[in-house]
């Protein structure tokens, strides 16, 4: 299973690295020193006593990764628009796009019933060029739990106390057909629609 974390910070960071551990085919999008330092020690998670370093595949250019089967964006939602075209390159037909992003999603009424069926949002997909780019039957809507911090070019560390990462699930994660999301007892399935209704 191929996975692109876009936007691999702090949170994006995290994601890569348990899912790594757990089997997955991850590259990171990334840029500056947090890239390089990536490139040359690897990623590594600093989380309750434990120091976990993985290598994974890193760059600046997600058209070097290729169609993914699934790509996490982990940007901040004012970044979207401008990263969409570069998250568009890592997505074939069958891929999907996971929102972890802050904000209202660029999706929101994808589908609704009612007046405002499919329409896009001026505040968050200036000109509708995200939904153009990312096509919304692909994406699924995310919460993520965990808040975490690059403590320095390479390396997250969590930030506070997530109760989600003690749980069962989040100590003992692996991957499991089609994909588990870092959410406890929660299951991202590929025919899942944004509003969690499957197709």
């Amino acid at each position: 299973m191929k996975i692109a974390v876009f936007g691999a910070g702090a949170i994006g960071g995290y994601l890569a690295v348990k899912l790594r551990q757990a089997g997955a085919d991850v590259t990171v999008i990334a840029r500056g020193p947090h890239l390089a330092a990536m490139k040359g020690r690897g990623l590594t998670l600093k989380s309750e006593g434990t120091t976990t370093t993985v290598r994974l595949a890193c760059t600046d250019r997600g058209e070097d990764a290729g169609p993914q089967d699934y790509v996490i964006a982990t940007l901040k939602a004012t970044g979207l628009a401008s990263a969409a075209p570069a998250i568009a390159k890592l997505m074939g037909p069958e891929t999907a796009l996971v929102t972890a992003i802050n904000g209202i999603p660029y999706w929101y009424f994808y589908g609704q019933d009612g007046p405002w069926q499919n329409r896009t949002l001026e505040s968050v997909d200036p000109g509708g060029k995200v939904w153009a780019a990312l096509p919304p039957r692909q994406a699924i809507g995310c919460i993520v739990y965990p808040a975490a911090e690059v403590i320095e070019p390479g390396v997250i560390e969590p930030v506070g106390v997530c109760t989600c990462c003690h749980s069962p699930l989040m100590k003992t994660m692996t991957l499991s057909a089609p994909f588990m999301v870092l959410l406890p007892g929660r299951a991202l399935r590929r025919d899942a629609e944004p509003s969690g209704r499957t197709r």
